[in-house]
């Protein structure tokens, strides 16, 4: 029902963590794309996925815009592009390879603080109660950079809605861009990835900047978990500027 997707890196010694971690937590069929790093990122496929000079809009929680910019400030960095790219491939290979109505892309710097699978089908429990598929296209749980749901909540719920129609609809600390928290962890619909994969390439800008530009741009409706099951580990990353 749910396809699981990780993207790998190039520091192969997360693997066996990570492994542990499905293992503890509840995931047995979790799909590794290990390939497309950079030691692979050739300049004509950076050319082809990836434009330097369109600037793209970005607007604040209040809709007001807090930039117009090319690329996350500046140029990205291979580590960059690559980490956004394979967001893409995860994507593609989903809809090209599988008849599977949802899908989890993660990637490799993550812990989960409980099972995984229960929390899901509770997820997907949730939006059936709001009215099934055709409310909602992207979830995401994370704890990155502190950014977290501060709005109402109501006893033994775990989704709040962050993003109607690419419009901000909820109180959230530390935000101002968009729906997503990072791309460390996030639940998509079929249809709504298909949206997304026709309009990803070329990117602008790394993928969780990119993600709330398509946002916007698509109309999603975007969900939060509150209180989060997924831990971003601050570790060194070819995605990090300057490394």
């Amino acid at each position: 029902m749910v396809k699981y997707y990780c993207l790998l890196g190039i520091d192969r010694s997360r693997k066996p963590f990570l492994l542990d971690q499905f293992d503890r937590y509840g995931l047995d069929k979790v799909e590794f794309l290990e390939d497309n790093n950079v030691d692979s990122l050739t300049d004509s496929l950076i050319e082809e996925i990836y434009d330097s000079k369109n600037e793209i809009e970005i607007r604040n929680s209040k809709g007001k815009c807090s930039r117009i910019y090319p690329n996350y400030w500046y140029k990205l960095t291979k580590g960059q592009i690559t980490c956004t790219y394979k967001h893409y491939l995860a994507i593609r290979k989903f809809l090209l390879e599988t008849d599977e109505p949802y899908c989890i892309i993660m990637e490799d710097n993550i812990s989960f603080k409980s099972n995984v699978t229960p929390l899901v089908s509770k997820i997907l429990d949730e939006m059936g109660e709001i009215g099934g598929d055709s409310v909602w296209d992207m979830v995401f749980d994370s704890d990155i950079c502190e950014i977290k749901y501060v709005g109402k909540t109501i006893p033994n719920k775990i989704t709040y809605k962050i993003m109607s129609e690419g419009k901000n609809v909820a109180l959230v600390s530390n935000h101002g861009d968009g729906g997503t928290k990072g791309a460390n962890f996030y639940l998509l619909y079929r249809r709504s990835a298909k949206l997304l994969y026709d309009n990803f390439l070329p990117f602008t800008t790394v993928v969780d900047f990119y993600y709330n530009y398509l946002i916007r741009k698509l109309n999603l409706n975007v969900f939060w978990v509150h209180p989060g099951n997924v831990h971003k580990i601050n570790r060194p990353s070819t995605c990090t500027p300057n490394e």
